[in-house]
Protein backbone atom coordinates (compact mmCIF):
# COMPACT_ATOMS: atom_id res chain seq x y z
CA UNK A 1 0.00 0.00 0.00
CA UNK A 2 1.07 3.73 -0.94
CA UNK A 3 1.56 5.50 2.13
CA UNK A 4 0.62 8.74 0.40
CA UNK A 5 -2.08 7.99 -2.04
CA UNK A 6 -1.58 9.84 -5.68
CA UNK A 7 -5.09 11.02 -5.65
CA UNK A 8 -4.68 13.23 -2.28
CA UNK A 9 -1.88 14.72 -3.15
CA UNK A 10 -4.01 17.78 -5.41
CA UNK A 11 -6.00 18.00 -1.99
CA UNK A 12 -3.40 18.12 -0.17
CA UNK A 13 -1.47 20.68 -2.60
CA UNK A 14 -4.41 23.06 -2.99
CA UNK A 15 -5.00 23.33 0.97
CA UNK A 16 -1.67 23.96 1.69
CA UNK A 17 -1.77 26.68 -0.77
CA UNK A 18 -5.24 28.51 0.59
CA UNK A 19 -3.25 28.27 3.71
CA UNK A 20 -0.50 30.17 2.80
CA UNK A 21 -2.60 32.84 0.63
CA UNK A 22 -5.10 32.83 3.89
CA UNK A 23 -2.04 33.68 6.00
CA UNK A 24 -0.22 36.44 3.50
CA UNK A 25 -3.50 38.05 3.15
CA UNK A 26 -4.23 38.36 6.80
CA UNK A 27 -0.65 39.45 7.87
CA UNK A 28 -1.42 41.91 5.03
CA UNK A 29 -4.34 43.10 6.33
CA UNK A 30 -2.56 43.46 9.95
CA UNK A 31 0.05 45.86 8.79
CA UNK A 32 -2.55 48.08 6.93
CA UNK A 33 -4.20 48.56 10.09
CA UNK A 34 -0.89 48.94 12.00
CA UNK A 35 0.38 52.27 8.92
CA UNK A 36 -1.96 54.58 10.39
CA UNK A 37 -4.24 57.11 8.95
CA UNK A 38 -4.94 57.43 5.41
CA UNK A 39 -2.74 60.13 2.95
CA UNK A 40 -5.87 61.62 2.66
CA UNK A 41 -6.46 62.79 6.64
CA UNK A 42 -2.95 64.46 6.90
CA UNK A 43 -3.69 66.43 3.44
CA UNK A 44 -7.29 67.58 5.43
CA UNK A 45 -4.80 68.36 8.63
CA UNK A 46 -2.39 70.06 6.36
CA UNK A 47 -4.78 72.26 5.27
CA UNK A 48 -6.58 72.86 8.21
CA UNK A 49 -3.50 73.95 10.23
CA UNK A 50 -2.50 76.01 6.84
CA UNK A 51 -6.12 77.77 8.13
CA UNK A 52 -5.19 78.14 11.23
CA UNK A 53 -4.82 81.79 12.91
CA UNK A 54 -2.53 82.85 15.35
CA UNK A 55 -4.26 84.36 18.33
CA UNK A 56 -3.74 85.73 21.39
CA UNK A 57 -5.10 83.48 24.45
CA UNK A 58 -5.46 84.14 27.75
CA UNK A 59 -5.33 81.20 30.27
CA UNK A 60 -8.68 79.24 31.51
CA UNK A 61 -11.12 80.71 34.05
CA UNK A 62 -10.20 77.93 36.33
CA UNK A 63 -7.00 79.56 36.59
CA UNK A 64 -6.48 82.05 39.94
CA UNK A 65 -4.69 85.48 39.75
CA UNK A 66 -1.63 84.01 41.93
CA UNK A 67 -1.23 81.26 39.39
CA UNK A 68 -1.57 83.36 36.39
CA UNK A 69 0.93 86.04 37.64
CA UNK A 70 3.24 82.95 37.69
CA UNK A 71 2.48 82.08 34.69
CA UNK A 72 3.62 85.23 33.51
CA UNK A 73 6.41 85.45 35.23
CA UNK A 74 7.71 81.92 33.94
CA UNK A 75 6.82 83.13 30.32
CA UNK A 76 9.13 85.91 30.48
CA UNK A 77 12.13 83.61 31.97
CA UNK A 78 11.53 81.40 29.33
CA UNK A 79 11.22 83.61 26.40
CA UNK A 80 13.60 85.97 27.41
CA UNK A 81 16.27 84.75 29.54
CA UNK A 82 19.43 83.85 28.29
CA UNK A 83 20.31 81.54 30.99
CA UNK A 84 19.82 77.80 29.99
CA UNK A 85 19.09 76.66 33.67
CA UNK A 86 16.85 79.20 34.21
CA UNK A 87 14.80 78.45 31.09
CA UNK A 88 14.96 74.88 31.92
CA UNK A 89 13.33 75.50 35.50
CA UNK A 90 10.72 77.60 34.03
CA UNK A 91 9.68 74.95 31.86
CA UNK A 92 9.81 72.52 34.35
CA UNK A 93 7.27 74.71 36.53
CA UNK A 94 5.10 74.72 33.41
CA UNK A 95 4.86 71.49 32.52
CA UNK A 96 4.18 70.89 36.54
CA UNK A 97 1.02 73.11 36.25
CA UNK A 98 -0.24 71.12 33.17
CA UNK A 99 -2.70 71.66 30.42
CA UNK A 100 -3.77 75.35 32.55
CA UNK A 101 -0.20 76.35 31.35
CA UNK A 102 -1.16 75.69 27.64
CA UNK A 103 -2.92 78.84 26.62
CA UNK A 104 -0.39 81.07 28.46
CA UNK A 105 2.46 79.46 26.41
CA UNK A 106 0.61 79.70 23.10
CA UNK A 107 -0.18 83.09 23.89
CA UNK A 108 3.66 83.86 24.22
CA UNK A 109 3.98 82.16 20.96
CA UNK A 110 1.70 84.25 19.64
CA UNK A 111 3.45 87.52 20.47
CA UNK A 112 6.59 86.42 19.00
CA UNK A 113 5.08 85.09 15.60
CA UNK A 114 3.79 88.73 15.59
CA UNK A 115 6.56 90.90 16.57
CA UNK A 116 8.38 92.92 13.82
CA UNK A 117 10.39 90.82 12.05
CA UNK A 118 9.51 87.76 13.78
CA UNK A 119 12.15 84.72 13.42
CA UNK A 120 13.89 86.76 10.60
CA UNK A 121 16.83 86.01 12.46
CA UNK A 122 18.21 82.69 13.97
CA UNK A 123 18.26 84.37 17.76
CA UNK A 124 14.68 84.83 17.31
CA UNK A 125 14.55 81.49 15.95
CA UNK A 126 16.27 79.86 18.32
CA UNK A 127 13.53 81.67 21.26
CA UNK A 128 11.10 79.41 19.98
CA UNK A 129 12.65 76.13 21.09
CA UNK A 130 12.26 76.54 24.80
CA UNK A 131 8.39 76.93 24.37
CA UNK A 132 8.35 74.25 21.62
CA UNK A 133 9.98 72.01 24.62
CA UNK A 134 7.23 72.79 26.89
CA UNK A 135 4.67 72.42 24.41
CA UNK A 136 5.97 68.93 23.53
CA UNK A 137 6.28 67.79 26.81
CA UNK A 138 2.87 68.93 27.49
CA UNK A 139 1.05 67.49 25.03
CA UNK A 140 2.95 63.97 25.77
CA UNK A 141 1.74 63.54 29.18
CA UNK A 142 -2.00 64.98 27.93
CA UNK A 143 -1.44 62.88 24.82
CA UNK A 144 0.59 59.72 25.31
CA UNK A 145 -0.33 58.34 21.95
CA UNK A 146 -0.14 61.44 20.35
CA UNK A 147 3.52 63.01 20.63
CA UNK A 148 4.61 65.87 18.92
CA UNK A 149 6.92 65.82 15.34
CA UNK A 150 10.26 66.84 16.60
CA UNK A 151 11.18 69.94 16.64
CA UNK A 152 13.56 70.65 13.45
CA UNK A 153 16.78 71.91 13.33
CA UNK A 154 17.73 75.28 12.21
CA UNK A 155 14.11 75.97 11.37
CA UNK A 156 13.28 79.16 8.65
CA UNK A 157 10.59 81.66 9.30
CA UNK A 158 8.00 80.15 7.42
CA UNK A 159 8.38 76.70 9.21
CA UNK A 160 8.39 78.66 12.78
CA UNK A 161 5.11 80.04 11.84
CA UNK A 162 3.83 77.00 11.16
CA UNK A 163 4.87 74.89 13.65
CA UNK A 164 3.05 77.47 16.45
CA UNK A 165 -0.25 77.15 13.78
CA UNK A 166 0.39 73.35 14.29
CA UNK A 167 0.17 73.91 18.43
CA UNK A 168 -3.25 76.39 17.75
CA UNK A 169 -4.60 73.33 15.61
CA UNK A 170 -3.22 70.51 18.30
CA UNK A 171 -5.07 72.92 21.38
CA UNK A 172 -7.65 73.65 19.42
CA UNK A 173 -8.76 69.40 18.75
CA UNK A 174 -7.58 69.15 22.35
CA UNK A 175 -9.30 71.62 24.03
CA UNK A 176 -12.58 70.81 21.60
CA UNK A 177 -12.65 66.95 23.34
CA UNK A 178 -12.12 67.77 26.91
CA UNK A 179 -13.62 70.91 27.89
CA UNK A 180 -12.80 70.91 31.45
CA UNK A 181 -9.71 72.45 30.58
CA UNK A 182 -11.15 75.97 29.01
Amino acid sequence: MDPQPKALRLYVLLTTAFVLFGAMAGYALFLQQRSGPPAREAVADDEAIDAVVIHHMSPPASVDAATRTRLEVLLTTLTTDASAPARRGAGESLLAIGAAAVPSVLDALCRAATAPLAFEDAEARARLIAPDTVLAKIRLTLTPGDPAEPYRRAPDAPWCVRRIKSWFFWWDQYAATHPEVR
